[in-house]
């Protein structure tokens, strides 16, 4: 894990905070930074809510900060969303829509097309679609929160 300062966090991404630069003691809480600079925290035993945060001077200048990968839930991504999609790591990625997410199945279980519902009146996305192994956002799409699965 790479040890992060104030000034290296990211708006889009979160993080949790370690006092003293200690990784062994880091925070229940999760943070996030805002276009203006400004600390937040969401304290962990309330849902859905990030609170300006309230770390001393000290402890932000004397602490560090570790990024958290946050995971799609991908029950929750719209259908007709941009994705990029391949079947394995080596390959190139390929631009598709997301139809949907087929969680009961281990591998392939993401179902994409290539056209989207809106290019066609009348013609449906699965007429045109197939089953991958990976699938990720494309980048020209910003993620709300509420696509991610839940950060403990």
């Amino acid at each position: 894990m790479k040890k992060l300062k104030i000034q290296d966090l990211k708006e889009e991404k979160i993080y949790k905070f370690a006092v003293n630069g200690n990784l062994e003691d880091l925070s229940e809480s999760i943070y996030k930074i805002d276009e203006e600079g400004d600390l937040y925290y969401k304290d962990p035993c309330v849902k859905d809510s990030f609170f300006k945060s309230n770390l001393f001077y000290n402890e932000v200048i004397n602490g560090c900060f570790v990024e958290i990968k946050r995971e799609i839930d991908w029950s929750k991504v719209p259908r007709g969303t941009k994705v990029q999609i391949r079947d394995y790591e080596e390959e190139e990625w390929s631009n598709e829509y997301f139809i949907e997410y087929q969680p009961l199945k281990k591998e392939y279980c993401f179902r994409t097309s290539r056209i989207s519902d809106d290019n066609y009146t009348g013609f449906t996305m699965e007429l045109d679609s197939d089953i991958w192994e990976y699938c990720r956002i494309h980048p020209s799409v910003q993620i709300p929160d509420e696509w991610y699965k839940e950060v403990k």
